[in-house]
């Protein structure tokens, strides 16, 4: 399985992060690749807790998940967006990884379970405070492999390091 990753700066500008997902995919599929992986939080991200939770989208106008899906679809590649996060109908807040199959359906989801919650110096990073945590590890069988999805935490971009 040809697998191609992709790194990207998310920002408040989700017109943008969306035009740089579907041109990945689109390199991924021009690489003869079979999936292509994104990041955590490739939909909106920023530092300020507020504007962050003011910016993520319902599920359902999620424009990143929306693109990503048919570009999969246009291109014949599976996606896994390592994470959009999302508003649910309920008001909730997650941090949901989305696997695409290559004709644009959602083949699974994964909520975060392990959300980064630490003391640094003076600052206290609480994922907790904003999103639901999942309860369930994933795995999903596809014909070229089995995947298990997680959401890798990285180093929040507002931290001092």
């Amino acid at each position: 399985m040809r697998i191609s990753l992709h790194q990207m700066t998310t920002t408040l500008d989700v017109e943008s992060n969306t035009a740089i997902v579907v041109a990945e995919i689109e390199r991924a599929a021009a690489a003869e690749a079979e999936l292509a992986c994104f990041p955590e939080a490739v939909n909106v991200l920023c530092g300020d807790q507020q504007a962050l939770r003011a910016a993520i989208p319902r599920e359902h106008d999620c424009l990143v998940l929306a693109q990503a899906r048919i570009a999969a679809r246009r291109f014949g590649v599976s996606v896994n967006l390592g994470s959009v996060l999302l508003r649910l109908d309920d008001g909730v807040l997650v941090n949901r990884s989305c696997l695409i199959g290559a004709r644009g359906e959602v083949l699974a989801t994964y909520d975060k379970v392990h959300l980064f919650d630490a003391q640094l110096d003076d600052d206290s990073e609480l994922e907790s405070a904003l999103y639901r945590p999942g309860d369930a590890a994933v795995l999903v069988r596809t014909p070229s492999a089995n995947l298990g999805l997680t959401i890798f935490c990285g180093w929040p971009p507002h931290c001092k390091r």
